[in-house]
Order: C-alpha cells, then structure tokens, then sequence
C-alpha cells in the first residue's frame, strides 16, 4: 500500500514552468499564502486575521492556533490526533489524521464542532470556490482505487474527477495541477475535463529523476526537481534551468548555480519576490544552511542570512516569513516588505 503520508511529512522544493491557461478569460488574484504552503506540504495555515494554524508535532499530537503578534498566545484546537496537514477556508480549519490512515476531519477556528467528513486516505487538501479537492484512496485493499476527488463544502456531496494517484495537487484558476508517482506534472479542469501532461525532457525520466512541490503563481508553476535544483518549461516543454541545475553526480555544476553545489531545499512565494532555504556545499565538504532572496523578474539574488541545520521548511502568513525545524517549532524569522 502507499504509504503517502512519508511524502506529506517530508517537503522539499521549487521550479518554475510558464504554462498557459486557456480555461478561463480572467486571471484570478493569487492567493500566496495558500499556493506558498501548500507547496511546503500543507503542514501550516494563515486566515487572514492574525492567526495560524500548525500540526502540534513537538510537544503533543494535535493543532495549534498562536496570535502572529505574540506567539505566546496560543491555543490547543485538536488534541490526540496524529495530524498531517491543515488547511484554512471560511473559519474552518480541514485536517488530515495520519493515525487514523489520513481520514478527513474539519474543526472550527475556535476549537468546536469537530467533525469527521471521511474514514478515506484523503491527502493533498486544496479549496476552490467552495469545494475541496484532495486524492482519497476509495478501497483500502486496492492500491489502484485512488482518485482526485472533489467535495462541495455545503452539501458534503463528493465526485469523482479522474482515477490517479498523485504527490500533489494544488487549484488555482479552474485549474487542477498534480505530479504523480512516476515525476509526471498534470493539469485538468475543476470539472475534470481537458485531462494533460505538461512534458519536459526526455533525459529527465532517468530513474534517478525526480519531481515535488509544485506550486502555481499566475500561469508559473515552480517545483523542485532531482537534489533541489530549479528548472522552467516553456511554451516549447524545454526544461531550462532558472537557479542552478544538478550534474547528476554528487556536486553541482550549471551556469546558473549560486555559489558552489547547492540544494534547495524549500521556499515561498509573494508578489515578486522568492524567498528559499539552501543546502549550500562548499569544496571543503561543509555544509550550511542559507537564507535567499531572489526577485522573480530580475533574477537577481541575495544571501540574507545563515541558519542552523536544524531548519527545514518555509511558510507564509501575510507579510511574516517562518521557519519550521525538526525539532517541530514554528517560528517567525523575517517581516516582509
């Protein structure tokens, strides 16, 4: 059976494709934070009023909610569950139970009226326009019953969209985006029609290839491909490098590298500014971690500070960047202009 909840806890990142979308007229505004931790696994959620919401991975099973002015206000919203990730849509908080094989639960923003909505592997969470959409595995003793799925929020009712299991999916714009098991990216409408692979390059399904954490900014999709490394596809579905490219081998080497062999390792998104954490391997065999800016029109970039090794993943919520580690601590490491 496929164990999908390995792939929830561990997040890793970045890429960016320019893919047109000709399902709608109108572009619709990006919602960064959604699309930004999304990419970083769902493991923590802004509402918009100075509150987020976060798996209680260090101390105790369950949700935390904490005040982003003074994160010592905080409170308990779930005890006792295993929870995976969480998800923040009209006061409600849609959380996953990895104890309980990924069941979807729901819980208001105050801590009442718990709810389970399936006893379904459901993972990969995403809201549009008041449905939830999510791969949920409909038969546990058949690995091939998984299905992108959709729930109207009011009347609970579910369809089914398209039969595959996937890594990932994230909706923006009447578009659902998703990279299944074997590294290949697809989009498709919310209805689940017009179904297609967005291709790269033929030497990228090597066995060692690998793709995760798309995210979708405005027709841009980014993810991150083998050892961390940023790459684009075009119109043409060329794979081009954006930051640096993997040789393959154990260093790194590419006319767009930063410094020395790199990896990122995760990043967020706002407006047009790209924030990202590096592996960055010096000759020495040292390795740091490293804070980054790069501006997404300019392509200019900028170390802003070095880390401990102990921090793992970005998230977003407004204008505060934090920082997860693995030790289980959120923690707000930067104000955003």
């Amino acid at each position: 059976m496929k164990l999908k909840f390995l792939t929830i806890i561990c997040t890793f990142i970045a890429f960016t494709i320019f893919c047109g979308d000709t399902s709608n007229a109108k572009t619709e505004s990006v919602d960064y934070n959604r699309v930004s931790n999304n990419a970083n696994g769902n493991h923590f959620a802004y509402d918009g009023k100075g509150y987020i919401y976060y798996p209680d991975w260090k101390d105790a099973y369950g949700i935390i909610k904490e005040s982003i002015k003074n994160p010592k206000v905080k409170k308990e919203l779930v005890k006792d569950q295993w929870v995976g990730e969480v998800f923040f849509h009209n006061g409600w908080i849609y959380y996953n139970d990895l104890e309980r094989t990924g069941s979807l639960f729901r819980v208001k923003s105050n801590g009442t009226s718990k709810k389970q909505l399936s006893k379904k592997r459901t993972y990969y969470l995403n809201e549009y326009k008041g449905s939830l959409y999510y791969n949920v595995m409909l038969d546990e003793d058949d690995d091939n019953s998984w299905y992108i799925q959709k729930m109207n929020l009011k009347t609970k009712k579910v369809v089914n969209l398209k039969k595959l299991s996937v890594n990932q999916v994230q909706v923006v714009n009447g578009l659902i985006y998703m990279v299944d098991g074997d590294n290949q990216i697809f989009k498709m409408k919310v209805s689940g029609k017009d179904f297609e692979e967005l291709k790269v390059n033929s030497w990228n399904h090597q066995s060692y290839f690998s793709i995760d954490k798309l995210m979708v900014v405005a027709g841009e999709v980014y993810y991150r491909a083998h050892r961390g490394d940023f790459f684009a596809l075009e119109n043409d579905q060329v794979s081009i490098p954006v930051i640096l490219q993997d040789s393959g081998e154990r260093g790194r080497v590419g006319p767009n590298r930063i410094d020395n062999p790199d990896q990122v390792i995760s990043y967020i998104i706002r407006n047009n500014d790209l924030y990202y954490i590096l592996d960055s391997y010096k000759e020495d065999g040292t390795v740091y971690k490293e804070l980054w800016h790069m501006n997404r029109v300019s392509k200019v970039k900028n170390k802003l500070s070095t880390l401990p090794f102990t921090y793992l993943s970005l998230y977003l919520a407004g204008n505060s960047l934090y920082i997860w580690d693995n030790n289980g601590a959120y923690k707000k490491i930067l104000t955003l202009k």
